[in-house]
């Protein structure tokens, strides 16, 4: 394996029989990809649920997956889809809301740490550490509030640093649809911080 395959090829050659492949592609991506759902679903074991199913539904599609978009699309998409199902479900037995944290470190496709430049809590002084915590809280309530696919489109652009096509591409809509979403997302999350 020269590391610099693509996914669409490495499925291809799990499809074949080399697990291996798809032991890189699950390497590339399960990190990235735990931290969208983690953002989207609070829970950690329903999280990792949902990681595992996408990751199943990706083995099981291997041999006929074709290089229609970038992969990453793709992955997405099947994520947005069965965290949007997972949703409903809870909605539907009217499941109360806990807290998202949107501080932890995430990771890049690649790997590499992301994180925001963010000083030392145990330099602050406590007013203005109490001031962020409560600050974060209200961030987190207020996201919670909004509809899923906006919601999702923030937790794209923001965390993920998708592309408006991309994001387009996983949440099945328009490119104006995307702008008009996280317009709404953004004016939303503003009233919402106001209350």
């Amino acid at each position: 394996m020269t590391g610099n395959e693509n996914e669409f090829e490495l499925l291809r050659r799990f499809s074949e029989g080399d697990e291996a492949a798809f032991a890189a592609v699950l390497a590339r991506w399960e990190k990235p990809l735990f931290n969208f759902i983690c953002r989207l679903l609070p829970e950690r074991t329903e999280a990792e649920d949902i990681a595992q199913e996408v990751f199943l539904k990706v083995a099981a599609a291997a041999g006929t997956l074709r290089e229609r978009a970038r992969f990453s699309t793709y992955l997405f998409r099947i994520t947005y889809n069965l965290c949007i199902d997972r949703i409903r479900r809870r909605t539907v037995r009217a499941a109360g809301a806990s807290f998202v944290s949107l501080d932890e470190t995430a990771e890049s496709g690649s790997g590499e740490k992301l994180s925001r430049q963010v000083p030392d809590p145990s330099d602050l002084p406590a007013d203005l550490l109490r001031e962020r915590l409560e600050t974060k809280t209200s961030v987190e309530k207020a996201l919670l509030q909004l509809p899923e696919n906006q919601r999702a489109a923030i937790m794209l652009k923001v965390y993920e640093d998708r592309p408006y096509a991309e994001i387009a591409e996983i949440l099945g809509v328009s490119l104006p649809s995307v702008e008009s979403l996280l317009f709404r997302a953004r004016q939303n999350l503003k009233n919402l911080l106001k209350q």
